[in-house]
Formats: structure tokens, C-alpha cells, sequence
């Protein structure tokens, strides 16, 4: 029979304080049955967990396949739909994990040309870049503003929830004019088109900018959890594999 522990017994193993073990039980790193008013942990499931985290190199391969894909581009589509901005999830190079979500006439246009879409990728490259854990608007090689949400499981790669394809406030006219006539120069773009796109694009007031970074936070939270539990499921059904014999 498998072995239960104690939280202050998983505290030692893992080398975390009591509050640690709670928050992981509650975004679904942990899993337990609380008897009576204490929680009990199986042995077996934390020493996996344990050794997941002394061998990382073990998960390099385990991104594409744990990331619950069809489930983060649900989230993403009800979240862009309902704020009316475009959003994607990409990984630590920038490269899209979905597809976008709510995607402006204007970012459509550019993304239909190959060197529309790879300025657009470097602009998101940077994002995953920024150091900074406060919320911040940046600009893209466009103009148009972005933020972001980091997604972080274990020991799989950051991925990096994106939400953009707006205005903070009104543009300079004259600088994103100029802007615009060199993108459409150098994409070989409608400019009248493009110019039309671009006047398409939201403003977003004070009452989201100072929301929406929470709500993104919130999505995030969402997926770590159901990426932990998908993680543990694999981790359980790769043991009964074990012993059976049977290759997965």
C-alpha cells in the first residue's frame, strides 16, 4: 500500500514552508485527501514530483506535448472576444503557440506577408524578454500597444500569454503616419487600406488598462493548474506503463 504523508513530512522533502505546500495543493501542483482536519499526501506522487525537479533536463521535450493547447486557445478566444483585443500565447522565442485570437483588420493585413509576420514575431520575441513582474504596455514594431502574462509550470519553458493590437491612448498623427506610409512601403501594402485598418483599432480606456493584467493573471493561473494535473496524469499513467511493460 502507498505510503501517506504528512504536510510537515512533504514540507522536509520538497524544502518548503507550510504556506508553499497549501498554495500548491490549491493551483493544483499537489494533490492530497484531507482526513479529519489534516491532509495526507501519497508518498509515491511527491517523490515524482520531487524527482522533476532534481532532473529538469528530463522535460526538455515535455512543452509541446503537456501545454494544453485546445484549452489555451479556448480561454484566449473568449478572453480576446469579450475585451475586444487581439491575444496569443507564444513560447520563450516568441514563436505562437495559438493562433490569434480576435486578430484587427490592421495586424491581418501585415501578417499576411512573410516579412509582416516575422516583424511581428521579433516584437513578440522581445516581450518574453522583459524582465519586469510589474504590468507595463509596450509597443510593437507597428505601433500598436501590447502586455503580457507569463506562464510558468514546473519545469516546463515560460510561455507568455499576449494581449494586444490596441491603442493606450491617441497616437501621434504625424509620427504614425510616417510609420504607416514606410510599412506600407515596405510590405508592398494598400496604404488607403492599411490607413482604414488602423483607424479600425480600439482604444482602450482607463477602467481596462488597470483591469486587464489581472484578468490575464487569472487566465494564467487557470492554465498552470489544468497543465499540472494534465502533467500528473501522464506522470501515473507512464509508472502504470512501467509495470506492465506496455511502451507509450
Amino acid at each position: 500500500m502507498n505510503e501517506m504523508l504528512t504536510a510537515k513530512q512533504v514540507q522536509d522533502i520538497l524544502n518548503i514552508d507550510r504556506t508553499t505546500v497549501y498554495r500548491m495543493l490549491k493551483d493544483g501542483r499537489l494533490s492530497g485527501v484531507k482526513i479529519g482536519k489534516h491532509w495526507r499526501f501519497l508518498k509515491d506522487e511527491i517523490q515524482s514530483l520531487l524527482d522533476l525537479n532534481e532532473n529538469p533536463a528530463s522535460n526538455a521535450s515535455l512543452p509541446s506535448s503537456l501545454l494544453p493547447t485546445p484549452c489555451i486557445q479556448s480561454l484566449q478566444d473568449v478572453f480576446g472576444e469579450i475585451v475586444r483585443i487581439g491575444t496569443l500565447t507564444v513560447d520563450n522565442q516568441g514563436n505562437p503557440i495559438t493562433q490569434s485570437s480576435n486578430s484587427c483588420a490592421f495586424c491581418q493585413m501585415i501578417q499576411s506577408t512573410e516579412k509582416g509576420m516575422a516583424a511581428c514575431k521579433q516584437s513578440w520575441k522581445l516581450i518574453t524578454k522583459i524582465k519586469s513582474s510589474n504590468m507595463e504596455f509596450f509597443t510593437c514594431h507597428a505601433g500598436l500597444s501590447y502586455t503580457y502574462v507569463r506562464i510558468k509550470v514546473n519545469n516546463i519553458k515560460d510561455t507568455f500569454l499576449i494581449a494586444g493590437q490596441f491603442f493606450i491612448s491617441e497616437s501621434d498623427k504625424r509620427k504614425q503616419s510616417k510609420r504607416l506610409d514606410a510599412i506600407a512601403h515596405d510590405l508592398n501594402l494598400d496604404l488607403k487600406a492599411l490607413k482604414q485598418a488602423e483607424n479600425e483599432i480600439v482604444i482602450l480606456n482607463e477602467h481596462i488598462q488597470t483591469e486587464i493584467n489581472r484578468w490575464m493573471a487569472h487566465i494564467a493561473r487557470t492554465i498552470v493548474g489544468i497543465t499540472s494535473e494534465r502533467s500528473r496524469l501522464i506522470l501515473r499513467l507512464k509508472k502504470i506503463a512501467e509495470l506492465s511493460n506496455i511502451e507509450i
